[in-house]
Order: C-alpha cells, then structure tokens, then sequence
C-alpha cells in the first residue's frame, strides 16, 4: 500500500524528493458520476463493522488498485495522525502523503492475516505482488464515523514536542512524537541550520539516540515499518533534514533526547572536535 513509501521518506534529507511524481490524473476522467457514486456507497458498506479481513482485503484492493479517486476516498488525509505526525513547522506532511495518493501503482496476490483491533484503531499483515515485488508489512486502519479507512501507518496518535536546551541562535529543530499500536514511540524530528554552518548527524556511523522517560532510559529500537536513519545526514540552511527516531519498548514520559554524533562541521567539512562525537542533549516538555 506504498506504506513503504512513507516510511523511508522519514530518514532522507529531502523528503519532498522522495514523494515527486503524481499518477495518471486520467484515470478520474475515465469514470461516470453516477457510477462513482455508486461505488462509494457499496464500499462504506464494505468498510463497517469491526475489522476483520473481509475489510482490510476489500481495503487493501481500493488501495492498491489504478483509481485514484476510489483511493483518495478510503485515505482521510487530514485525519490521519500519521499526517500529523510528518508534519512541523519545517515540512508539511499532509501535502507529501496526498502527493503520493497520486503515484500509479497496483496489487496483485493479495493475503490478509493476524487482524488485530483496538477501539478505533486496527492493523493487520497484509502481502501482496506490486509489479514483480513481492510485498509483506503490517498495515494500519482507522475508524472514523463508524467506518473504516486507511490509515497509512500504525501510529495511533501524536503529540507535540516542545524542544529545548539547544542552541536556537544555530539550529531550527521542530519535532513530533508519535505512538504505535503496540504502545511505541517514534520521534519525528526535523532540523536546519540558520546560520552558514554546517552540521552532521552521525558522521562514519550513522547518529545514536537515547530516550529518556520517568520510567527509564531507552535506545534506538526499530519497529514495524519504522526505521532509524543507518547513514549520516548533512545539515545546512538550505533544506530540513528528517530524522526518525524509533524507541520499540519505551514507556513512561518522555523528558529528554540524548543525541550521539551530532557534530559542528569546520571549514573543510570535518568534524569540529575531530574524532570526539558531540553529544547533544534536548529537553522534552
């Protein structure tokens, strides 16, 4: 269901490169009022009750098929807490996810197992065949208004992070937390310098993280479809980088960030303090 897609965008630089492109508009034109009309209605039939694989299959199919506008129709953009979730003063995530609704793709083969549900909130295992691709991962869905949507993730909600303890004069840093259905947690931060310096996260090894709750202190730990960044990243003010930060086992409230290989660039693009990677430490409130 290109959930894929909106996971690996969370670790590239550019996320609006990775989301370019649009489908083939032609194919809202190819369709007759009336019998659009129709076909939403039959599907919010098909998408009430609680979730079970009949649902997720017959929503899966809407997704992964040609028409764009059946898939915008099963997608409540703006209702999604993963937009939200992607989405900082830096880089608006609604707009990069509605792009990607646009990319033509199709499924093919597809198998539905382990539906789970939680109050409004389900996710399933779902495969299928997307070209010669075979596909496996854990899909997300929502209810709203007594049906069932896409979801496009398994965050579940999200909060703002208000951020502190770093530089403000150097770096531009904004950030969300989001929490998974199994009860994860994954920070999405994104990060420009405003001045002329240059910044790395991570330099040979890509940067570490270390969350700390009221409850403990927990380290990078991928989830489900989420990823930490497994490369250095360039900073600069021309662009916001991305960084995703996935903390699988974590519990309590979050209060503080401790990154590892944050590093000031000199002159020449090398690390200011050479060998030593800096530390930085951000407050959570």
């Amino acid at each position: 269901m290109k959930i894929r897609k909106v996971i690996l965008a969370l670790s590239l630089v550019m996320l609006a490169v990775f989301f370019g492109g649009c489908g083939d508009s032609k194919q809202n034109t190819t369709t007759k009022p009336e019998s659009a009309m129709q076909k939403k209605s039959d599907m919010g039939k098909q998408q009430e009750g609680n979730l079970d694989e009949k649902i997720v299959k017959n929503l899966i199919s809407i997704w992964g098929s040609k028409d764009i506008a059946m898939r915008q129709s099963i997608c409540p953009v703006s209702k999604l807490p993963v937009a939200k979730l992607l989405t900082t003063r830096l880089i608006n995530g609604e707009k990069l996810i509605e792009r990607n609704i646009q990319e033509p793709f199709e499924y093919k083969d597809i198998k539905v197992s382990n539906v789970r549900q939680n109050g409004n909130f389900g996710i399933a295992h779902v495969s299928f065949v997307d070209g010669t691709l075979h596909m496996s991962e854990e899909s997300g869905f929502i209810k709203i208004d007594g049906k069932w949507y896409m979801n496009l993730s398994t965050i579940t909600s999200v909060s703002k992070m208000n951020l502190s303890g770093y530089d403000k004069r150097m770096l531009d840093i904004d950030a969300n937390i989001g929490y998974g259905f199994d009860k994860e947690y994954l920070i999405v931060m994104d990060v420009r310098a405003k001045t002329d310096k240059l910044y790395s996260a991570g330099w040979v090894e890509p940067i570490t993280a270390v969350l700390i709750t009221d409850k403990g202190e927990y380290p990078l730990q991928n989830f489900g479809n989420f990823f930490a960044p497994d490369s250095p990243l360039k900073i600069s003010s021309k662009e916001p980088v991305r960084i995703a930060l996935p903390f699988k086992g974590a519990t309590g409230t979050p209060k503080a960030l401790r990154l590892k290989g944050f590093n000031e660039l000199d002159s020449r693009g090398l690390p200011a303090n050479g060998d030593v990677a800096q530390v930085m430490n951000i407050s959570l409130n």
